[in-house]
């Protein structure tokens, strides 16, 4: 019969009997219960630090993944920059061999001109070899100097910059010594 049964339907002396009999386990239960719900309290709680602690995780590995991504950005800025310091080197490079294409081509054409001009009779064979002679020797000395130039005074970083070899140096390819 329940407890709850027996109380109801009992007189009062009997009332007493009852609750000092059902006392320890009122208190076995009682006590059960508050460690049940301890324990329950300290899982929560316990599952929550954990949370925390993951979270704190998380937040420190999203740190590091920023700093590397950082990193690589920063890199690729650098290497893009690189990138297109070798692309303007290259292009203005191919530039200059073009340069001195079209200045043998032209130069070639007047040859055939002055060539022409000479097997008509317009020129004499001495007039034509001082011609070609001046000719050859402008064309040498263009294509050396560019050559010289790119070679000993261009930047070899930057091709619009000229280089210096030393701090308070003079300038590259000028061998002038002050008395």
């Amino acid at each position: 019969m329940p407890l709850i049964t027996e109380i109801n339907n009992a007189p009062s002396s009997t009332l007493t009997e009852i609750l000092r009999a059902n006392q320890a386990d009122t208190i076995k239960g009682v006590l059960d219960d508050k460690s049940t719900a301890f324990a329950d309290t300290y899982t929560s709680l316990d599952n929550v630090g954990n949370n925390y602690q993951i979270a704190y995780f998380y937040n420190q590995q999203t740190d590091r993944l920023k700093n590397v991504l950082s990193d690589v950005a920063n890199k690729n800025i650098a290497l893009d920059t690189r990138n297109a310091e070798i692309k303007e080197w290259y292009f203005n490079n191919k530039l200059d061999t073009l340069f001195v294409f079209q200045l043998l081509f032209i130069s070639l054409c007047l040859l055939a001109v002055i060539s022409y001009l000479q097997k008509v009779g317009i020129f004499g064979v001495g007039f034509f070899g001082m011609l070609v002679g001046v000719l050859i020797i402008v064309l040498i000395l263009v294509i050396a100097n560019r050559a010289i130039y790119t070679e000993k005074v261009r930047d070899k970083r930057y091709w619009t910059k000229r280089g210096f070899t030393s701090v308070g140096g003079g300038l590259p390819g000028v061998n002038k010594k002050c008395k």
